[in-house]
């Protein structure tokens, strides 16, 4: 077997092992809710796409219909995973000089989607 092969295979076994150390859901669980990443917007270089903020961070969620607010933090690659309810929320990174808020993201029973939120350092 070439070692490209089994490279591959290598690879495909760390992926199947490292998805089920993470918790995935089976196929009879059901989750819902945001999975997704902070992007690093600001001066004093401005670039698109943003670049990933990897840092640990606070995500805030406000959820629009129930008009409160939850506090998730992120790796320290800035990624998240969030499980919610079924509504509309828009997420603000609470570290951020400048705040702003991305969204609306709708949040579906039985879904999972993506969605982003942005540090802005408040440099232009």
């Amino acid at each position: 077997m070439s070692r490209n092969c089994i490279f591959i295979i290598l690879l495909v076994l760390l992926s199947i092992q490292f998805g089920c150390k993470q918790g995935q859901p089976t196929a009879s669980q059901s989750v819902t809710g945001i999975v997704g990443r902070v992007y690093s917007v600001g001066g004093p270089a401005v670039s698109n796409p943003p670049p990933v903020y990897e840092k640990e961070c606070t995500i805030i969620v406000v959820d629009s219909t129930k008009g409160s607010n939850s506090e998730f933090k992120t790796n320290g690659q800035g990624e998240f995973q969030i499980e919610l309810s079924s509504g509309i929320y828009y997420l603000q990174v609470k570290e951020s000089v400048v705040q702003d808020m991305t969204g609306p993201f709708v949040v579906v029973e039985g879904k999972v989607d993506s969605a982003f939120s942005y540090y802005n350092n408040g440099l232009k």
